[in-house]
């Protein structure tokens, strides 16, 4: 839990900075500050969280062994007293995980990509709402949505698409 609490912090300072740094540097500091928490969860082990060993291990697993996108959505597995299928989940998240499974061939890349593709709409949209401005308010909305990484998250990536 350090690792995530110290990221938090580290990527809040980086975004803080930017309040005080030029316009034409601010977005590099902010990719940084993204970075972090993308590389906390794309290097995480698989034993840690249940989303990994529920879907996304097999879900990587079957998109690097099908043979072509069919195939892949076909694929079933045993977990939790029933069978689950890689169709059973939105097809926007399968399709992600099949292209990037496909490129990389390894889960820390499927995780990176993922949680590069909620947390910076969430990040985004904070700035929008806040009219650029970081404060204390968004980092605590940062945290909340990255450590606990509820459902709110597709409101602030349908917000930052909408903006």
């Amino acid at each position: 839990m350090s690792v995530y609490l110290i990221g938090f912090f580290v990527s809040t300072l980086i975004i803080k900075a930017t309040n005080v740094i030029k316009k034409n540097q601010r977005f590099v500091l902010i990719l940084v500050a993204l970075l972090i928490p993308c590389l906390i969860a794309g290097l995480r082990d698989k034993c840690i969280g249940t989303d990994v060993q529920t879907y996304l291990s097999q879900m990587t697993d079957a998109a690097i062994s099908a043979e072509n996108f069919s195939d892949y959505m076909t694929t079933r597995w045993f977990m939790i007293w029933r069978n689950l299928y890689v169709s059973d989940y939105e097809i926007g998240f399968s399709t992600t995980v099949y292209i990037v499974a496909k490129l990389f061939r390894n889960i820390y890349a499927v995780q990176f990509v993922i949680q590069g593709l909620v947390i910076v709409p969430i990040c985004y949209s904070l700035y929008i709402l806040l009219i650029g401005r970081w404060n204390l308010y968004s980092s605590l909305h940062f945290l909340w949505k990255w450590l606990l990484d509820k459902p709110f998250p597709l409101h602030y990536i349908s917000l930052a698409f909408h903006r």
